[in-house]
């Protein structure tokens, strides 16, 4: 499988998760899977596909449901079967569920912390990853593009929305302590789990900028 990029947002004091982005590109497309809170606070899980992402033509959004892979939309049978690797891999290694075997650890450390976890959680051991300068915790793949995130960001469902183009600011010191103290803690054992289509077609108006590793954007506090 192709090395995925990845994006993953952490409110420690609100709603606990906010998005988990991975996604794989071509010469000309942007194609993946995002989960993460809606408006409502159920979860949302979709693959998705950027037509046109990397290339001068107005670029075109599609999505379905995670239970819909398979069925009629405009990915192709070989990426199909990527996206399902891809989906059960960057899970397996960042995410749990509420409701999954082994969670009960990993909800412990999380209680012990007095961090906010919602349904569907970041590993615990996987925060000491995370820059934790701003509000919203964030983790980024060395080659990240934000203007995927930015795309996304403004037709996906869930809560979590990027506005604008803050500043990214490295880690301070309460980053790297904090890093110690969680890496310090109990590592909870690893284990995996794994609705409707929507398409547009606007203008893409994205950029090429890539975050460094671990490099934090501004965006807005979760909503209460």
């Amino acid at each position: 499988m192709k090395t995925p990029q990845v994006f993953l947002a952490y409110a420690p004091r609100g709603a606990g998760l906010r998005c988990a982005v991975a996604y794989l590109e071509s010469e000309r497309d942007v194609y993946g899977w995002f989960c993460g809170p809606r408006d409502d606070t159920s979860v949302a899980r979709r693959y998705f596909l950027i037509e046109d992402f990397h290339t001068p033509k107005p670029s075109r959004y599609e999505s379905v449901a995670e239970g819909d892979l398979h069925s009629r939309w405009s990915l192709d049978e070989a990426r199909r079967h990527e996206l399902a690797a891809l989906q059960e891999a960057f899970s397996r290694e960042w995410l749990f569920y509420r409701d999954q075997a082994g969670a009960g650890r990993e909800l412990q450390a999380y209680a012990e912390a007095e961090l906010a976890a919602g349904e569907v959680n970041v590993r615990f051991e996987r925060l000491a990853k995370f820059s934790t300068q701003q509000p919203n915790w964030t983790f980024y793949s060395p080659k990240f593009e934000r203007g995927v995130l930015r795309h996304l960001s403004a037709r996906w469902p869930l809560e979590f929305r990027l506005y604008g183009d803050g500043p990214i600011v490295t880690p301070d010191k309460r980053s790297v302590a904090l890093r110690g103290v969680l890496q310090g803690r109990t590592h909870a054992p690893s284990e995996s789990r794994g609705t409707g289509q929507t398409s547009d077609s606007p203008a893409k108006g994205h950029t090429s900028d890539s975050p460094a590793q671990n490099k934090p954007v501004v965006n807005p506090p979760a909503k209460n």
